[in-house]
């Protein structure tokens, strides 16, 4: 067997070592935990660890043999040649946190298809894969990587170990097999197949399942989530969802505060928009830029009372291309604005037919809905059949017979 200092108490029975077939790195590597245990427990011999029949393999160099195993098992998850000359105890032990993270692993919990935002939809799939583990404790996203080859580490290596084996998990069995019958690991086809389990499980009642479905035969995990890939965020779809996507944002409005309509709300939609229309910048979109944000956000906005911050907002070259910005001097504006008018109910109505007063529940008013209706301070609002006399509170009491102010 190869050396490596830790395993001096291997190279001193080589009968035993013999006996048991594992007299290379390869065989070693098969082993688990369990089995290393035993072989262990064979060194020993008659039991103990400072028999005089046996060799002493104290619980440390136990611990270094099972991290050893793991080590070379890790070496071949990711495509490395493994070399008893690199074989150290920093670089066996650097593995001990990601070894515990595997062994405490949960799978993530299925995502929700948005089938209005499939960039969004494909990501948390991506990232749904990312929290899943495969049958060596891969994370199942490589089997969805968009090559199947391994390509060189990139420079600096890779963040996480993680990434590590996503980028460089075998997909091919050997280089060059793409012509044989099954070019493929066989740990390849377990993981893509479990694949197919999962987004089998979460596309089977919805309309994507027609693009899923015809994977099931081979349950191709690989194959279904490319032919969902391919046609949701194909060239024509989309052109179609940033057509949908600006349209929304041409038709937005905002005319001032009320009970089911804000802001705040408002700009949710000019959000949502912005992250699917640069969520299909990698998949052939140009995107949507700094002024046209500010733009379609400005020419939504149908209220008089913020006309003069969409003046400051045209006559600065900084604003008009910081969206965020913009909805945070209009927000500050219309807070403002509603701390300074406090709200007014209406205590009575007065019919023009009868000239009865019908008094009922109060109902209260913001300024936003005020505007609407009247401008307060005694201003009548006339209805079809009633006026409503809307009064604003003063200092001294109430200004008015026909209001009360809360």
């Amino acid at each position: 067997m190869q050396h490596f200092p830790d395993w001096d108490f291997l190279h001193k029975q080589p009968v035993i070592i013999g006996e048991q077939g594992i007299d290379t790195l390869e065989e070693l590597r098969v082993l688990d935990d369990k089995e290393v245990e035993s072989l262990c427990k064979v060194v020993r011999k008659l039991g103990g660890t400072s028999n005089t029949t046996g060799t002493v393999v104290s619980l440390r160099a136990e611990a270094n043999l099972k991290m050893a195993v793991y080590y070379l098992k890790y070496l071949e998850r990711t495509l490395r040649l493994a070399d008893a000359n690199n074989i150290t105890l920093n670089s066996v032990r650097a593995l001990r946190t990601h070894k515990q993270w595997e062994a405490e692993h949960k799978d993530e919990t299925s995502p929700t298809i948005s089938m209005k935002d499939w960039p969004k939809t494909i990501q948390s799939l991506v990232e749904y894969l990312k929290g899943c583990l495969g049958v060596t404790k891969i994370p199942l996203a490589y089997v969805i990587r968009d090559e199947a080859s391994v390509f060189p580490d990139p420079p600096g290596g890779y963040a996480t170990r993680q990434q590590e084996l996503i980028a460089r998990a075998p997909i091919l069995a050997t280089v060059g097999s793409v012509g044989m019958a099954n070019p493929f690991t066989q740990t390849y086809l377990d993981d893509r197949s479990k694949v197919w389990e999962l987004l089998s499980a979460i596309t089977r009642d919805l309309e994507c399942w027609s693009y899923v479905m015809p994977a099931q035969k081979t349950r191709d995990g690989r194959n279904a989530f490319f032919n969902l890939k391919l046609h949701y965020l194909g060239v024509n779809n989309v052109d179609n969802m940033a057509a949908t996507a600006e349209r929304k944002l041409q038709r937005n409005s905002y005319t001032g505060e009320t009970r089911k309509w804000n802001f705040e709300k408002y700009v949710r939609v000019h959000v949502d928009q912005h992250a699917i229309l640069n969520g299909l910048r990698e998949h052939g979109y140009s995107g949507i830029n700094k002024r046209t944000m500010v733009r379609y956000l400005t020419a939504g906005i149908k209220t008089t009372s913020l006309d003069h911050v969409k003046t400051r907002i045209l006559s600065d070259a900084g604003l008009r291309e910081n969206f965020a910005a913009c909805v945070n001097l209009f927000q500050d504006f219309i807070t403002q604005n509603e701390a300074e008018s406090p709200n007014i109910t209406i205590a009575a109505i007065h019919n023009n037919q009868s000239g009865k007063e019908h008094k009922g529940k109060y109902k209260r008013y913001n300024n936003g809905e005020l505007q609407k209706k009247g401008k307060g301070n005694g201003v009548p609002y006339q209805t079809n059949r009633t006026v409503l006399t809307l009064a604003k509170c003063g200092r001294g009491g109430h200004q008015g017979t026909e209001a009360r102010c809360r």
